[in-house]
């Protein structure tokens, strides 16, 4: 008996990970019959997970929907957040979790290193959208249809959309083709009808008024129409949690970007990840924004993974600036959080000038981060720190962007990916080294793949991309060509490198290679490179390109501002 106790006194002693266990969802009442609430089950399968590190959940077959816990993170909602869960498997078999509110967002982890998921699939019900046929039009205001509900979609006065579009705010919506069911989208604007008012008639039947800013293109009777809200909240997010795996899994809806893999997330890999429609159902779209975003990641991965159907770009590789609106001396800054979120600790900060491109090159090290708040400033309400710096600096001014190469996209990897049917750009990339090789990109709205810089100022600033290889791509129908009419947006090339403001006269793009790809039905140009150096084109095949319906360029290939150019090899031509 005495040598039984010691043993158990000397495993006690153990590392935590040696009593790392297998936990079935069912033995913390977890119930997949597609009506059972499992949120608190979820809740005590994580603290199982998060007490035992190295274990794995596993979820069998069935549906289990989720309540919300209306759980906070800065200015975002989730049904369920998760915080220090170490080394944690969560694997299912024919599971799927079904989120039952559309204002939140689904599962936050956070800190939570060396997570998997396995073999899941997640859902809203109700989703975060609607959709229906356009009954009739105003003749009198062609802005103005009657709207009628699809059977099985929420109605359009929902929770959803009164909480977060009071006057139409965040809510827009698209015309589809009944036929074909693809998007409807205009010559002489962009696809989407900003909403400005809902007004209830009857049963499942609306009157929907758009904003005087969107064009009445293609509202007909007889045509479908999809509304969606777009809430602050994301589907299944990874912030600051190190060497996440998302392995088969797929997501079928969220009410704004499906993944998100945010600031201090380090080497994510996914493998043969879905962001798709509903199989077998008349849903129209899947997610309501981006399908994957990585805000601030070292290294991740995106292996052979399809995503469909979604509101807004493929995968969103940003550099994310916070501006600077307000100085104290030469050595204390107020800056803006974007998105809320603070600075973390960082030794390699980086101001650039958002009119000029200039860059400061390495500021001083940052000596503190204090006063997280809310400020009034100009009548706008902002989100600050005060940044101060160990040293005074005169590269820092009112107005620059700083970025924080520690939390920038570095190293990423996109391969042999399908793209396919949305509305915003297949890959859109910034950073500093990364490849795109072997992806076929198909029906993108605004462009295949785009690389550097996005705006020259407000909430968001994406700029620089440096050390980027684009090779061995199939990209066709840019500016989704094979919708019903062509789009007329500026920037529907097959691979850009975006100049910014018109006035730039920085380069702040350097190192690109572009090679090997294919590109064909083009709306652009088919290869537009600007405001960079040293860029290399070559054996690229070029199809169809320059074919939409107003004056544009007549070049394949197209270089303004740029130097260090390499171009050979390139064929064009017919493609077969």
């Amino acid at each position: 008996m005495r040598c039984f106790s010691t043993l158990i006194a000397a495993l006690a002693l153990l590392p935590a990970a040696v009593w790392s266990a297998t936990f079935e969802f069912s033995e913390f009442g977890g119930k997949g019959d597609g009506k059972s609430d499992n949120r608190e089950a979820f809740v005590k399968a994580f603290e199982a997970l998060k007490a035992n590190p190295g274990s794995t959940l596993k979820i069998g077959p069935g549906v289990y929907r989720v309540a919300t816990g209306a759980e906070k993170f800065v200015h975002e909602r989730y049904h369920i957040i998760v915080r220090n869960m170490k080394d944690a498997t969560i694997e299912g078999e024919n599971a799927r979790i079904v989120f039952t509110d559309p204002e939140h967002g689904g599962i936050l982890f956070y800190l939570s290193p060396n997570l998997k998921l396995k073999s899941l699939e997640f859902d809203w019900d109700p989703v975060a959208f609607t959709q229906g046929e356009i009954v009739s039009v105003d003749p009198d205001n062609p802005r103005s249809f009657t709207y009628k509900i699809e059977p099985g979609f929420p109605d359009a006065d929902n929770k959803n959309f009164k909480n977060y579009a009071p006057e139409g705010k965040f809510m827009i919506g698209f015309v589809y083709d009944p036929v074909t069911r693809k998007l409807f989208t205009a010559r002489l604007n962009d696809n989407h009808k900003a909403v400005e008012r809902v007004e209830k008639i009857d049963e499942h039947l609306f009157r929907i008024t758009l904003k005087e800013v969107s064009s009445p293109d293609g509202v007909e009777a007889g045509r479908l129409f999809v509304l969606i809200s777009r809430n602050p909240s994301n589907g299944i997010v990874f912030h600051a949690c190190v060497k996440p795996e998302i392995r088969d899994v797929t997501m079928f809806s969220s009410s704004h970007i499906g993944m998100v893999f945010r600031f201090g997330t380090e080497q994510p890999h996914l493998e043969n990840v879905q962001i798709r429609i509903l199989p077998d159902s008349r849903r129209m779209i899947s997610v309501n924004a981006d399908s994957l975003f990585f805000d601030g990641c070292t290294a991740p991965v995106v292996r052979n993974c399809h995503l469909e159907g979604g509101m807004d770009d493929g995968i969103v590789l940003p550099v994310h600036g916070r501006p600077v609106v307000g100085k104290v001396d030469d050595s204390t800054y107020l800056v803006r959080c974007t998105w809320a979120v603070p600075f973390f600790g960082s030794n390699s900060l980086e101001a650039i000038d958002p009119k000029s491109g200039k860059r400061s090159g390495k500021l001083p090290v940052i000596a503190k981060v204090e006063n997280d708040r809310v400020e009034m400033i100009d009548g706008k309400r902002y989100h600050l720190e005060t940044l101060r710096l160990s040293a005074p600096t005169t590269a820092l001014k009112v107005g620059d962007q700083l970025f924080n190469r520690s939390f920038s996209n570095q190293n990423f990897v996109v391969e042999n990916c399908v793209i396919e049917n949305l509305r915003g750009k297949g890959v859109k990339i910034h950073g500093s080294g990364g490849v795109v090789r072997n992806c076929r990109i198909d029906g993108t709205t605004f462009g295949g793949i785009e690389i550097g810089y996005q705006f020259p100022g407000g909430d968001w600033c994406w700029m620089w991309a440096e050390n980027i290889r684009i090779e061995n791509n199939t990209i066709l129908n840019a500016a989704n060509l094979g919708l019903i009419q062509l789009t007329r947006i500026g920037w529907a090339n097959g691979i850009r490198i975006h100049q910014g403001p018109d006035n730039f006269t920085d380069r702040p793009n350097r190192n690109i290679t572009i090679s090997g790809n294919t590109i064909d039905r083009c709306g652009q140009t088919a290869i537009r490179c600007w405001a960079s150096e040293n860029v290399t084109v070559v054996g690229n095949r070029i199809g169809a390109y320059n074919l939409m319906d107003f004056p544009s360029d007549t070049m394949p290939i197209d270089f303004i501002n740029v130097t260090g150019v390499v171009e050979k090899d390139n064929v064009i031509g017919n493609i077969e």
